[in-house]
């Protein structure tokens, strides 16, 4: 399934998986730049919402199960 986010949001994905589900750790791995943790935090929940990042969340999964 194609799926069209930034380079950031591929790379929170990416994150997401190398860290275990730890969405702080994901969104600041992919880059995204933040002044305090609870920021990142909020910011990684909100990108988690987003259809399209569980979408490549789902199909990274996928090709991990194979």
């Amino acid at each position: 399934m194609a799926t069209y986010l930034t380079r950031r949001q591929e790379e929170f994905c990416r994150q997401w998986f190398k860290s275990k589900g730890v969405a702080r750790k994901a969104y600041l791995a992919a880059g995204y730049g933040v002044t305090k943790p609870h920021v990142a935090d909020v910011c990684a929940s909100r990108l988690l919402t987003n259809a399209r990042v569980r979408a490549k969340i789902v199909e990274i999964a996928m090709l991990v199960k194979q």
